[in-house]
Protein backbone atom coordinates (compact mmCIF):
# COMPACT_ATOMS: atom_id res chain seq x y z
CA UNK A 1 0.00 0.00 0.00
CA UNK A 2 1.17 3.53 -0.77
CA UNK A 3 -0.45 6.68 0.68
CA UNK A 4 -3.30 4.56 2.00
CA UNK A 5 -4.15 3.11 -1.43
CA UNK A 6 -4.37 -0.67 -1.65
CA UNK A 7 -2.73 -2.32 -4.64
CA UNK A 8 -4.94 -4.84 -6.41
CA UNK A 9 -3.85 -8.48 -6.17
CA UNK A 10 -4.06 -8.70 -9.96
CA UNK A 11 -1.40 -5.97 -10.28
CA UNK A 12 0.86 -7.69 -7.76
CA UNK A 13 0.52 -10.99 -9.61
CA UNK A 14 1.35 -9.27 -12.88
CA UNK A 15 4.48 -7.70 -11.43
CA UNK A 16 5.62 -11.03 -10.00
CA UNK A 17 4.99 -12.77 -13.33
CA UNK A 18 6.98 -10.07 -15.13
CA UNK A 19 9.87 -10.44 -12.67
CA UNK A 20 9.86 -14.22 -13.12
CA UNK A 21 9.91 -13.77 -16.90
CA UNK A 22 12.87 -11.39 -16.75
CA UNK A 23 14.65 -13.78 -14.39
CA UNK A 24 14.08 -16.71 -16.77
CA UNK A 25 15.37 -14.71 -19.76
CA UNK A 26 18.46 -13.59 -17.85
CA UNK A 27 19.22 -17.10 -16.67
CA UNK A 28 18.77 -18.52 -20.19
CA UNK A 29 21.07 -15.94 -21.81
CA UNK A 30 23.80 -16.15 -19.16
CA UNK A 31 23.68 -19.94 -18.99
CA UNK A 32 24.01 -20.24 -22.76
CA UNK A 33 26.97 -17.84 -22.79
CA UNK A 34 28.69 -19.76 -19.99
CA UNK A 35 28.04 -23.10 -21.74
CA UNK A 36 29.58 -21.78 -24.96
CA UNK A 37 32.54 -20.49 -22.94
CA UNK A 38 33.04 -23.95 -21.43
CA UNK A 39 33.07 -25.46 -24.94
CA UNK A 40 35.70 -22.96 -26.09
CA UNK A 41 37.86 -23.56 -23.01
CA UNK A 42 37.59 -27.32 -23.44
CA UNK A 43 38.50 -27.51 -27.13
CA UNK A 44 40.56 -24.47 -28.09
CA UNK A 45 44.24 -23.76 -27.53
CA UNK A 46 45.28 -20.85 -25.33
CA UNK A 47 46.29 -18.77 -28.38
CA UNK A 48 42.77 -19.13 -29.82
CA UNK A 49 41.21 -18.39 -26.44
CA UNK A 50 43.21 -15.17 -26.05
CA UNK A 51 41.81 -13.86 -29.35
CA UNK A 52 38.20 -14.85 -28.66
CA UNK A 53 35.76 -11.98 -28.09
CA UNK A 54 33.71 -14.34 -25.93
CA UNK A 55 36.65 -14.68 -23.53
CA UNK A 56 38.08 -11.17 -23.62
CA UNK A 57 34.88 -9.08 -23.69
CA UNK A 58 31.74 -11.01 -22.83
CA UNK A 59 32.93 -13.29 -20.02
CA UNK A 60 34.47 -10.52 -17.84
CA UNK A 61 31.26 -8.49 -18.19
CA UNK A 62 29.11 -11.48 -17.21
CA UNK A 63 31.30 -12.26 -14.20
CA UNK A 64 31.12 -8.62 -13.04
CA UNK A 65 27.34 -8.57 -13.47
CA UNK A 66 26.93 -11.79 -11.47
CA UNK A 67 28.88 -10.19 -8.62
CA UNK A 68 26.22 -7.45 -8.48
CA UNK A 69 23.15 -9.71 -8.25
CA UNK A 70 21.28 -8.89 -5.01
CA UNK A 71 21.10 -11.73 -2.50
CA UNK A 72 17.85 -10.61 -0.84
CA UNK A 73 15.25 -11.11 -3.59
CA UNK A 74 12.85 -13.89 -2.56
CA UNK A 75 12.79 -16.87 -4.96
CA UNK A 76 14.79 -15.08 -7.68
CA UNK A 77 18.13 -14.91 -5.82
CA UNK A 78 18.01 -18.65 -5.16
CA UNK A 79 17.30 -19.40 -8.82
CA UNK A 80 20.20 -17.25 -10.00
CA UNK A 81 22.64 -18.80 -7.53
CA UNK A 82 21.66 -22.43 -8.16
CA UNK A 83 21.78 -22.02 -11.96
CA UNK A 84 25.04 -20.07 -12.23
CA UNK A 85 27.16 -21.64 -9.48
CA UNK A 86 28.18 -24.84 -11.35
CA UNK A 87 28.79 -23.05 -14.67
CA UNK A 88 30.87 -20.21 -13.24
CA UNK A 89 32.93 -22.64 -11.17
CA UNK A 90 33.56 -24.79 -14.24
CA UNK A 91 34.73 -21.77 -16.28
CA UNK A 92 37.17 -20.68 -13.57
CA UNK A 93 38.66 -24.18 -13.27
CA UNK A 94 39.09 -24.55 -17.03
CA UNK A 95 40.90 -21.22 -17.32
CA UNK A 96 43.17 -22.20 -14.44
CA UNK A 97 44.13 -25.43 -16.22
CA UNK A 98 45.31 -23.48 -19.27
CA UNK A 99 48.30 -22.16 -17.32
CA UNK A 100 51.31 -24.30 -16.51
CA UNK A 101 53.24 -24.20 -13.24
CA UNK A 102 55.92 -22.03 -14.87
CA UNK A 103 53.52 -19.33 -16.04
CA UNK A 104 53.43 -16.00 -14.26
CA UNK A 105 49.83 -15.93 -13.06
CA UNK A 106 50.01 -12.71 -11.08
CA UNK A 107 47.32 -10.21 -11.99
CA UNK A 108 49.92 -7.74 -13.24
CA UNK A 109 48.20 -4.76 -11.66
CA UNK A 110 50.42 -1.70 -11.97
CA UNK A 111 49.95 1.97 -11.43
CA UNK A 112 49.73 3.67 -14.81
CA UNK A 113 52.38 6.20 -15.77
CA UNK A 114 51.41 9.77 -16.56
CA UNK A 115 50.02 12.89 -14.90
CA UNK A 116 48.08 12.11 -11.72
CA UNK A 117 45.83 14.48 -9.77
CA UNK A 118 45.40 13.66 -6.07
CA UNK A 119 42.93 15.16 -3.62
CA UNK A 120 43.00 14.87 0.16
CA UNK A 121 40.53 15.57 2.93
CA UNK A 122 41.84 16.07 6.45
CA UNK A 123 40.12 14.25 9.30
CA UNK A 124 40.74 17.26 11.58
CA UNK A 125 39.45 20.80 11.15
CA UNK A 126 42.83 22.36 11.87
CA UNK A 127 45.65 22.59 9.34
CA UNK A 128 48.75 23.44 11.36
CA UNK A 129 51.25 22.45 8.68
CA UNK A 130 51.57 24.36 5.42
CA UNK A 131 52.81 21.25 3.56
CA UNK A 132 49.89 19.19 4.81
CA UNK A 133 47.53 21.97 3.79
CA UNK A 134 48.93 21.65 0.28
CA UNK A 135 47.60 18.09 0.19
CA UNK A 136 44.13 19.37 -0.64
CA UNK A 137 44.81 19.04 -4.36
CA UNK A 138 48.06 18.48 -6.22
CA UNK A 139 49.41 16.89 -9.38
CA UNK A 140 52.31 14.51 -9.93
CA UNK A 141 54.05 13.33 -13.09
CA UNK A 142 54.85 9.64 -12.48
CA UNK A 143 57.18 7.25 -14.29
CA UNK A 144 58.12 3.65 -13.59
CA UNK A 145 61.62 2.86 -12.31
CA UNK A 146 63.40 -0.45 -12.85
CA UNK A 147 64.77 -2.43 -9.91
CA UNK A 148 68.04 -4.32 -9.66
CA UNK A 149 66.16 -7.27 -8.15
CA UNK A 150 64.23 -8.71 -11.07
CA UNK A 151 62.29 -11.17 -8.87
CA UNK A 152 60.86 -8.43 -6.63
CA UNK A 153 57.08 -8.41 -6.24
CA UNK A 154 57.08 -4.61 -5.92
CA UNK A 155 56.91 -2.04 -8.71
CA UNK A 156 58.46 1.36 -8.02
CA UNK A 157 57.23 4.70 -9.36
CA UNK A 158 58.85 8.09 -8.88
CA UNK A 159 57.87 11.59 -9.84
CA UNK A 160 57.84 15.30 -9.14
CA UNK A 161 54.81 17.44 -8.50
CA UNK A 162 53.34 20.65 -7.17
CA UNK A 163 50.29 21.73 -5.26
CA UNK A 164 47.36 23.14 -7.21
CA UNK A 165 46.08 24.93 -4.09
CA UNK A 166 49.41 26.01 -2.58
CA UNK A 167 49.66 29.29 -0.74
CA UNK A 168 53.37 29.47 -1.54
CA UNK A 169 54.92 29.20 -5.01
CA UNK A 170 58.20 27.94 -3.57
CA UNK A 171 57.20 24.36 -2.72
CA UNK A 172 57.85 21.21 -4.73
CA UNK A 173 56.91 17.59 -4.16
CA UNK A 174 59.07 14.48 -4.37
CA UNK A 175 56.92 11.37 -4.85
CA UNK A 176 57.92 7.69 -4.44
CA UNK A 177 55.38 4.87 -4.69
CA UNK A 178 55.65 1.08 -4.33
CA UNK A 179 52.87 -1.19 -5.59
CA UNK A 180 52.21 -4.88 -5.02
CA UNK A 181 48.99 -6.00 -6.67
CA UNK A 182 46.37 -3.43 -5.71
CA UNK A 183 48.23 -2.37 -2.56
CA UNK A 184 50.14 0.91 -2.85
CA UNK A 185 52.40 2.70 -0.37
CA UNK A 186 53.63 6.23 -1.02
CA UNK A 187 56.20 8.52 0.59
CA UNK A 188 55.91 12.21 -0.23
CA UNK A 189 58.31 14.97 0.69
CA UNK A 190 57.32 18.60 0.36
CA UNK A 191 60.39 20.81 -0.02
CA UNK A 192 60.61 24.56 0.08
CA UNK A 193 63.02 26.32 -2.27
CA UNK A 194 62.79 29.48 -0.18
CA UNK A 195 65.98 29.58 1.93
CA UNK A 196 64.27 31.67 4.59
CA UNK A 197 61.53 29.05 5.07
CA UNK A 198 63.33 25.80 4.28
CA UNK A 199 61.29 22.73 5.23
CA UNK A 200 61.15 19.02 4.52
CA UNK A 201 57.92 17.34 5.56
CA UNK A 202 57.48 13.59 4.86
CA UNK A 203 53.97 12.28 4.36
CA UNK A 204 53.09 8.57 4.29
CA UNK A 205 50.15 7.24 2.25
CA UNK A 206 48.68 3.73 2.36
CA UNK A 207 45.99 2.85 -0.18
CA UNK A 208 44.55 0.63 -2.88
CA UNK A 209 44.49 0.81 -6.67
CA UNK A 210 41.57 -0.15 -8.89
CA UNK A 211 41.91 -3.08 -11.30
CA UNK A 212 43.23 -1.05 -14.23
CA UNK A 213 45.66 1.07 -12.20
CA UNK A 214 44.12 4.45 -13.00
CA UNK A 215 42.58 5.33 -9.61
CA UNK A 216 43.62 5.06 -5.98
CA UNK A 217 42.04 5.57 -2.57
CA UNK A 218 43.67 5.50 0.84
CA UNK A 219 44.75 7.37 3.96
CA UNK A 220 47.64 9.73 4.64
CA UNK A 221 49.68 10.58 7.74
CA UNK A 222 51.68 13.80 8.04
CA UNK A 223 54.67 13.30 10.33
CA UNK A 224 55.19 17.01 10.92
CA UNK A 225 51.96 17.68 12.80
CA UNK A 226 50.48 14.17 13.13
CA UNK A 227 47.44 14.99 11.00
CA UNK A 228 45.62 12.24 9.10
CA UNK A 229 42.93 12.05 6.45
CA UNK A 230 41.59 10.41 3.32
CA UNK A 231 43.18 10.69 -0.09
CA UNK A 232 42.05 9.80 -3.61
CA UNK A 233 43.60 10.19 -7.02
CA UNK A 234 43.07 9.48 -10.69
CA UNK A 235 45.13 9.45 -13.86
CA UNK A 236 44.45 12.64 -15.82
CA UNK A 237 46.88 12.31 -18.75
CA UNK A 238 48.22 8.81 -19.54
CA UNK A 239 51.90 8.36 -20.29
CA UNK A 240 53.33 5.69 -22.54
CA UNK A 241 50.93 2.80 -23.09
CA UNK A 242 52.33 -0.74 -23.04
CA UNK A 243 50.82 -3.34 -25.41
CA UNK A 244 48.06 -5.47 -23.85
CA UNK A 245 49.04 -8.80 -22.32
CA UNK A 246 46.39 -11.40 -23.21
CA UNK A 247 47.57 -13.88 -20.57
CA UNK A 248 47.17 -11.24 -17.88
CA UNK A 249 43.68 -10.55 -19.19
CA UNK A 250 42.76 -14.22 -18.76
CA UNK A 251 44.11 -14.17 -15.20
CA UNK A 252 41.98 -11.10 -14.44
CA UNK A 253 38.96 -12.86 -15.94
CA UNK A 254 39.60 -15.87 -13.72
CA UNK A 255 39.84 -13.56 -10.70
CA UNK A 256 36.45 -12.05 -11.58
CA UNK A 257 34.96 -15.53 -11.96
CA UNK A 258 36.28 -16.52 -8.54
CA UNK A 259 34.71 -13.40 -7.04
CA UNK A 260 31.44 -14.36 -8.73
CA UNK A 261 31.66 -17.88 -7.24
CA UNK A 262 32.19 -16.39 -3.78
CA UNK A 263 29.21 -14.07 -4.23
CA UNK A 264 26.96 -16.92 -5.37
CA UNK A 265 28.07 -19.03 -2.41
CA UNK A 266 27.11 -16.20 -0.06
CA UNK A 267 23.76 -15.93 -1.81
CA UNK A 268 23.09 -19.63 -1.26
CA UNK A 269 23.79 -19.26 2.46
CA UNK A 270 21.72 -16.09 2.94
CA UNK A 271 18.59 -16.09 5.08
CA UNK A 272 16.42 -15.25 2.09
CA UNK A 273 17.53 -18.29 0.09
CA UNK A 274 17.31 -20.62 3.09
CA UNK A 275 13.77 -19.36 3.70
CA UNK A 276 12.94 -20.13 0.06
CA UNK A 277 14.10 -23.71 0.56
CA UNK A 278 12.20 -24.13 3.84
CA UNK A 279 8.88 -22.60 2.77
CA UNK A 280 6.39 -23.71 0.13
CA UNK A 281 6.09 -21.51 -2.93
CA UNK A 282 2.88 -19.57 -3.55
CA UNK A 283 2.70 -20.66 -7.18
CA UNK A 284 1.59 -24.25 -7.85
CA UNK A 285 3.18 -24.27 -11.31
CA UNK A 286 6.63 -24.02 -9.68
CA UNK A 287 6.07 -26.79 -7.12
CA UNK A 288 7.77 -29.49 -9.21
CA UNK A 289 10.86 -27.37 -9.75
CA UNK A 290 11.04 -26.61 -6.03
CA UNK A 291 10.80 -30.31 -5.14
CA UNK A 292 13.67 -31.06 -7.53
CA UNK A 293 15.70 -28.21 -6.03
CA UNK A 294 15.08 -29.49 -2.51
CA UNK A 295 16.12 -33.02 -3.52
CA UNK A 296 19.28 -31.66 -5.16
CA UNK A 297 20.00 -29.58 -2.07
CA UNK A 298 19.65 -32.59 0.21
CA UNK A 299 21.98 -34.64 -2.01
CA UNK A 300 24.63 -31.94 -1.76
CA UNK A 301 24.30 -31.89 2.01
CA UNK A 302 24.56 -35.67 2.32
CA UNK A 303 27.62 -35.81 0.04
CA UNK A 304 29.55 -33.31 2.17
CA UNK A 305 31.48 -34.56 5.18
CA UNK A 306 31.08 -31.17 6.81
CA UNK A 307 27.35 -30.72 6.18
CA UNK A 308 26.20 -34.34 6.37
CA UNK A 309 25.13 -33.93 10.02
CA UNK A 310 22.52 -31.40 8.96
CA UNK A 311 22.14 -27.67 8.62
CA UNK A 312 20.64 -24.91 10.76
CA UNK A 313 17.45 -23.51 9.24
CA UNK A 314 16.05 -20.01 9.73
CA UNK A 315 14.45 -21.07 13.04
CA UNK A 316 17.80 -22.22 14.42
CA UNK A 317 16.89 -25.91 14.21
CA UNK A 318 19.13 -28.61 12.69
CA UNK A 319 17.52 -30.40 9.75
Amino acid sequence: AKDGVEVEPRVISGVRAWNRSLCADGIAFTSEALIQTIKVLTCESISSIESSILMTRLLPSLASSICLIPSCIPNLSAKYAMEFMPLVTRCAKLIDRKFSDDDDCRLGLDMKEGLWVLRAKSSSSETDSQSCANLKEYEVQLSRKSLEMHDSVYTIFKGEGKSKSSRSPHETLSFTAATCGTHIQIIEEWKSTDLQHSSNSPIVIDGRLNLDGTKLEGFYFCKEDGSTGQISGNLEIPGKVSPPNCSKQLVKTEALLCQAVGHLALMLSSKTVLADVDEDDEHPEDSLAIIKSQDSFQQILQASRILSCGRIDRRGEIS
